[in-house]
């Protein structure tokens, strides 16, 4: 992993970061390849902005094949306050999304908006996993109890997905991206 410090903020960015990019500029030979990257940055992009208003700016971002990290400083915050440092890369997501939409920026508009839909699924790395878990442990539900209704709804999730491909055709980035979600869900 290559690492370095700016203005307190530890950056780090893995292997598997880099190795995503040369395959999707393997697939893709124009720049388009980097519209759901520059979608993923105004996603994060959204959530510090947010961790900043709030006091509680992060101390690690690290960049991974799967997405971005942010690492905030220890201070817990209200369960509405969190909520909204949670919601706020989708909310990133869509206000660009639909700006991107109304100024002619079609392809823009739809990785945008489906990378804040994605994002608010109830999967343990997503926002939307991060939201039920914490309205339902602030609620003082077990973490135990938390962790099997988000797997429900994970699976849920995937089987609407599999329904999907299965009625739709074959769509090979669906399932490598349901094939880690497993993973991510259940194995890990």
């Amino acid at each position: 992993m290559i690492s370095f410090n700016i203005m307190g903020v530890a950056f780090g960015f893995s292997f598997s970061f880099f190795a995503l990019f040369g395959v999707m500029f393997c697939f893709e030979e124009n720049l388009t390849v980097l519209l759901p990257v520059l979608c993923c940055l105004i996603h994060e992009a959204g959530h510090i902005l947010v961790m900043i208003i709030f006091k509680t700016p992060p101390v690690k971002i690290i960049f991974y094949g799967g997405g971005i990290k942010l690492v905030p400083n220890v201070k817990l915050l209200s369960v509405k306050k969190d909520i909204i440092v949670f919601s706020a890369g989708c909310i990133a997501n869509f206000l660009t999304g639909l700006i991107a939409y109304y100024a002619g920026y079609k392809t823009f508009f739809a990785i945008s908006f489906a990378l804040g839909i994605f994002n608010l699924l109830p999967f343990r790395y997503f926002d939307g996993g991060q939201i039920i878990k914490t309205v339902l442990v602030r609620s003082r539900v077990s973490e135990n109890t938390v962790e099997e209704i988000r797997k429900i709804l994970s699976l849920f999730i995937i089987c609407l997905c599999v329904l999907v491909m299965m009625f739709s055709g074959l769509n090979l980035s669906l399932c490598v991206t349901i094939v880690y979600i497993v993973i991510c869900e259940f194995l890990c």
